[in-house]
């Protein structure tokens, strides 16, 4: 996804739906012929909008459901975010932590 235009607007109607809403279903509705937004924007999509209804305490547009959305599928969570727990990665692995190793090797050229 390189902008928040790739957020499709079908992805956002379904999740609203989901949510409950809607006002009903639109006149232009292709019913099941779109497909359901993949797992990680469905997320992104539903988190945004809980959070902004949270905080804004109203509906968000469909502009920035996409742009609220992009952003947060561009910033991983810390639960997703591979560089976040770096300091278990070498206790995980069994691999020593290659910047104390770096240092180890400096020291010993000098």
């Amino acid at each position: 996804m390189n902008s928040s235009a790739s957020i499709k607007t079908c992805w956002i109607a379904w999740v609203k739906r989901e949510l409950g809403l809607t006002r009903g279903r639109a006149p232009n509705n292709l019913g099941d012929v779109v497909p359901p937004p993949p797992p990680s924007v469905h997320q992104a999509i539903k988190e945004f909008i809980e959070e902004f209804r949270a905080k804004e305490g109203r509906i968000p547009t469909y502009k920035e459901i996409q742009k609220g959305a992009f952003g947060k599928l561009k910033s991983p969570s810390p639960e997703t975010d591979p560089f976040f727990h770096v300091e278990n990665w070498a206790l995980e692995t069994g691999i020593l932590d290659l910047a104390q190793e770096h240092h180890r090797y400096i020291e010993g050229e000098a």
